[in-house]
């Protein structure tokens, strides 16, 4: 069930009182039909996502320019008065509020002033912004400092305040730079960090009539009518607070003790924009990973093996290292360009700042946000006859993940246990992998095989050959995601699927994705009935756009090749 959250601001209001009918003559004047009620608008209510109490959450110093936001909708029309935001002890700097459409424009834009030293600051722009009932916008801020509270999992389930909502789906925005810009990626792990608006809307409730005798009048005379809106448990407030609350810095020896939780639970503090932060290993002064000479030849997790694939299809025998031989290293960041790993072992994972980066025949059984990411300004990185992994007891969101646009080249490695995506790419090739045995380790997580999320610039992306093999009954074996823009140039061909909610998510346009997609081509698949009768748990696939421009849907069939399969 949705959170129910529900902020009431400009103070809870009285709708009209019942006027009382004259006693002299009221019979007499009484219409054969009561007139119809004339609705009696009331003051302009007002919302936001959270109260204005503290928040408890971490907090994290990245020292870099980011924008973090919030995806939302309102039930009904209204405006958007202004940003809010709640600053982090240590935070400085001025930051500026923008409120964003679903397609990543500007609509209105203010600067903080008068800010306390932590705690929710707010800023309304010169003119409100008006807003449709049921469209998708983005609020967010900017700070320079790159101090901010992330919430991991303030997303697990929407948000929904009074006539907000703030949905599960990708949500908790942020974008890299050192300007305003629009925040258009997610972490895996659902952070929260604590963006919000100030919605204005009317509120209307319609009088009972008056012209008609009452059989038994209340005892006052005037009784009030009910409004149409529900109730909200939020303590009523009085109109735009002059102050704010002050929270106490805590002791820096303490995970932030600033806040409260909005929820009824507490959450389990971690995380950056894109990750949990940095790998916990120190790297060495080159960018290279510590070696470690003493070889190993015992695989690290006990391998679950979904039925085996068709014959010509990748498995569990044509991928992942070619070497029983492994170095064990440390992991960390990789900031030496045209780096290569081959043969080694490690239980952490590598953070990639750096082009032309090259991993082969490695073995990563580790767990966290990811086991390789690529981050955004870097390109070519490849990853080859490795096993990426989990232990199965601690999680694993991403095996690869391409952080930005750069090209990306994964290939004949063997996938599994991994909870939210094993490989996530943006552009590049992708194929002849071995993904499977897939695991739902926390409620809510989004399992799926291979995914992208769209993007607006420049793209191309070739998903060949893979095995895709995912025992859970929600999400996807492949998804395309148009999120945070139109999936287009991606090909996906000649990949054997089964398991998920549906197989492939093909990357229409449709609720909560409002990019129209094309140059999408999804050809000479297999769709396997070996995990779920109709490949996927509720079927072989969803969200195609045969329409499209440049949208092919062909040759695609079940396992058997009784029956072509059709677009969904």
């Amino acid at each position: 069930m949705a959170q129910r959250r529900s902020r009431l601001a400009l103070g809870a209001f009285i709708a009209a009182v019942l006027v009382a009918a004259p006693t002299t003559g009221a019979l007499a004047h009484e219409p054969a039909d009561p007139q119809p009620a004339t609705p009696q608008h009331a003051k302009p209510q007002q919302a936001s996502l959270w109260d204005d109490g503290p928040v408890w959450a971490e907090r994290k110093r990245e020292r870099l320019p980011v924008e973090l936001g919030v995806r939302f909708t309102a039930d009904r029309d209204g405006r958007i008065a202004g940003i809010r935001f709640y600053k982090a002890r240590g935070e400085r700097g001025t930051h500026v509020g923008t409120l964003w459409d679903a397609l990543g424009r500007p609509l209105a834009r203010v600067r903080f002033t008068g800010e306390t030293r932590t705690g929710w600051q707010s800023a309304r722009f010169a003119t409100p912004v008006p807003v449709r009932a049921g469209a998708v916008y983005v609020a967010s801020y900017h700070t320079r400092n790159g101090v901010y509270l992330a919430q991991r999992g303030g997303f697990a389930t929407p948000i929904v305040s009074g006539p907000l909502t703030a949905p599960a789906d990708r949500n908790g925005v942020y974008a890299y730079g050192r300007t305003p810009r629009f925040p258009a990626r997610s972490n895996p792990a659902r952070f929260n960090y604590f963006a919000d608006v100030i919605f204005e809307y009317q509120q209307t409730t319609t009088p009972t009539p008056t012209n008609r005798p009452t059989a038994s009048p209340t005892p006052s005379g005037n009784p009030s009518p009910t409004p149409t809106s529900k109730p909200t448990n939020r303590p009523t407030v009085s109109p735009t607070p002059t102050s704010r609350p002050t929270v106490s810095p805590t002791s820096t020896s303490r995970p932030t003790t600033t806040s409260r939780p909005t929820s009824t639970v507490r959450p389990t503090p971690t995380g950056r924009p894109t990750s949990t932060g940095r790998p916990t290993v120190t790297p060495t002064t080159t960018g290279r990973p510590t070696v470690s000479p003493t070889p190993t030849n015992k695989p690290t997790p006990t391998r679950t093996v979904t039925p085996p694939p068709l014959a010509g299809f990748p498995d569990a025998s044509n991928t992942g290292p070619t070497t029983t031989s492994f170095r064990k290293i440390k992991g960390g960041e990789i900031k030496e360009h045209g780096a290569v790993f081959d043969g080694v072992e490690v239980t952490d994972s590598f953070d990639v700042y750096a082009n032309n980066v090259t991993f082969r025949n490695c073995r990563i059984i580790t767990k966290g946000y990811w086991a390789i990411k690529l981050r955004p300004g870097f390109s070519n990185l490849t990853v080859e006859n490795c096993e990426i992994a989990s232990n199965r007891k601690d999680k694993l969101d991403i095996g690869i993940w391409n952080g930005g646009n750069g090209q990306m080249t994964v290939r004949r490695n063997d996938i599994h246990s991994t909870s939210n995506a094993a490989i996530m790419a943006a552009s590049g090739l992708i194929e002849d992998n071995y993904i499977h045995d897939l695991w739902q380790a926390e409620p809510g997580d989004h399992t799926d095989g291979i995914q992208t999320n769209g993007n607006s610039g420049p793209n191309k992306l070739v998903i060949k050959h893979n095995t895709v093999l995912n025992p859970e009954r929600q999400t996807s074996a492949i998804i395309l995601s148009a999120v945070f823009g139109p999936i287009h140039d991606v090909t996906v061909t000649d990949n054997l699927l089964a398991g998920g909610g549906y197989c492939i998510y093909g990357g229409a346009k449709h609720n909560g994705h409002p990019y129209s997609p094309y140059n999408v081509v999804i050809k000479d698949n297999v769709f396997s009935k070996r995990l779920f009768g109709r490949c996927g748990f509720y079927g072989p696939t969803a969200y195609f756009d045969s329409a499209a421009s440049g949208n092919v849907w062909s040759g695609n069939r079940w396992e058997d090749g009784s029956k072509a399969i059709n677009a969904g």
